[in-house]
């Protein structure tokens, strides 16, 4: 029997004595809120974990993905989500990442970046599991993965196809979108901000810790033996809106999710969550690497 485990992390609040970050409104609730939309899904509760605050740290969030890697085979399903401020990491050379950045999440102690994820984490799934991973933070479309290996697909041994929704939602019937979409279709971001950081903070971060996140960016790279399917909020270069009960990306999703009366496959909730997003400085991205492909998958279904 296949089972599914989620890590769900989010948190508003900073508590790092080395930089600052603008408090948030929605992220603890959006990672509840994803917490219980795998719950509902029939998730394993007793094996997920939900990490919100001053528990979402670098550590706590690096353990629970590795546990969960422990115990599930092929078939299974990993669902991680984080909400929260984004930020990123400026590389010396362009051979690294063709954008000359590594994008982060930001914890609550440190931050957490692409390639601690391709090279470190990721790795650690048996072949077969399949991995859903939703970040709604700023600069989030390669936040959890590393852009230099998806690009170089054929010689890692893996496929990449990325898609922006705002491609997708022309292909959406009417009659496939959710009766609760905005009657204009577009999403109104909300006013209490975007969850990023300053430069100046997040040099701070970089220089005090500068062998802890040279590490992070240096680890050896290892065979991917997962699929992975990324829905994320923005592209690299845009910021995402933050918002009251939740941020625009995840109450979006939540949106169209409509209580679990959506039954699509995740190439159709995204293009009805990027459909929303149409006429906005925002724009989600549905990524898929590896195969095979589950993108034409029922959402969220663990069978």
């Amino acid at each position: 029997m296949k089972i599914g485990i989620s890590v769900n992390v989010g948190l508003n609040n900073v508590k790092s004595t080395v930089f600052q970050a603008p408090a948030l409104v929605g992220c603890e609730e959006d990672a509840t809120d994803m917490f219980n939309l795998a719950k509902d899904r029939g998730f394993d509760t007793t094996r997920s974990q939900l990490l919100i605050g001053e528990a979402a740290t670098f550590e706590a969030v690096k353990d629970a993905v590795s546990s969960a890697a422990e115990v599930l085979n092929s078939g299974d399903l990993f669902f991680f989500s984080f909400a929260g401020h984004g930020t990123f990491k400026i590389l010396n050379t362009a051979t690294e990442e063709p954008d000359k950045h590594d994008e982060s999440i930001v914890l609550s102690d440190h931050f957490m970046i692409d390639n601690f994820w391709r090279r470190k984490l990721w790795p650690k799934f048996k072949e077969g599991v399949r991995i859903i991973a939703v970040a709604d933070c700023c600069h989030s479309e390669t936040a959890l993965f590393d852009l230099a290996s998806a690009s170089s697909a054929p010689a890692a041994g893996f496929s990449a196809a990325v898609v922006g929704v705002g491609a997708l939602s022309g292909a959406v019937g009417v009659a496939e979108r959710v009766q609760r979409q905005p009657p204009a279709g577009r999403v109104e971001l909300p006013k209490p901000g975007f969850r990023m950081i300053t430069s100046a903070e997040r040099q701070k971060e970089l220089n005090q810790f500068p062998e802890f996140y040279n590490g992070q960016a240096a680890a050896s790279p290892q065979e991917i033996k997962a699929t992975r399917l990324f829905l994320s909020a923005c592209k690299d270069d845009q910021n995402a809106a933050d918002g009251d009960p939740n941020g625009a990306f995840t109450a979006a999703l939540l949106n169209v999710w409509n209580n679990g009366s959506f039954s699509g496959d995740y190439n159709v909730l995204m293009a009805n969550i990027g459909a929303g997003f149409n006429g906005t400085n925002q724009t989600p991205v549905l990524t898929q690497i590896g195969a095979p492909d589950f993108s034409s998958e029922q959402a969220f279904k663990i069978e």
